[in-house]
């Protein structure tokens, strides 16, 4: 650590400082200049997030898009034609879907910064899934029949998102 005249500076985030004075007596004008590592640092690092959080949105985009389009889409046509309605497959209805894909993506990041894997995934799973099953049940829309194949597999789901989040954007102690 250097001092001058009441100021302290600390080397490792200074490349290259003068200090001058009033009667001319010191080198140069005052200069500070952050390291260009520490600059690349948090650009790579924004870059990380906005990678693993694509990647995670993409990721659980895809899943449900194999679930509910593939996998499950007999039992939910059959029980909302149960209920007079038409099961809503149509493109808009998928392009929402991928932003609550994006959205769940950025909330498993937020929540992988200050948990662990595990952590994550069940806050991520409960968060997601967990709470969107009992608003769609409590509106009578939720194929409970659906559920021990959507639960598994939803938390494979939430899963894959949290570790990618901390594999392309590993949580560095503050």
């Amino acid at each position: 650590m250097t001092q001058c005249r009441g100021v302290k500076l600390r080397p490792a985030c200074v490349e290259r400082l003068t200090i001058s004075c009033c009667s001319g007596h010191c080198l140069t004008s005052p200069k500070l200049v952050v390291s260009s590592g520490m600059m690349s640092s948090s650009k790579s690092g924004l870059g990380r997030a906005v990678l693993a959080i694509v990647l995670s949105g993409i990721w659980i985009g895809l899943c449900e898009f194999a679930r509910n389009q593939f996998l499950l889409i007999s039992q939910w046509r059959g029980h909302y034609q149960g209920m007079g309605l038409v099961f809503p497959s149509r493109p808009v209805n998928g392009m929402m879907w991928m932003v609550w894909s994006f959205l769940l993506a950025g909330t498993v990041y937020a929540i992988s910064r200050r948990f662990s894997l595990w952590q994550t995934t069940f806050l991520a799973w409960v968060t997601g899934f967990v709470m969107m099953w009992v608003v769609i049940w409590n509106l009578l829309v939720l194929p409970v029949a659906t559920l021990p194949i959507a639960a598994p597999w939803s938390f494979v789901e939430a899963l894959g998102a949290a570790f990618i989040c901390r594999k392309l954007a590993p949580a560095t102690a503050s």
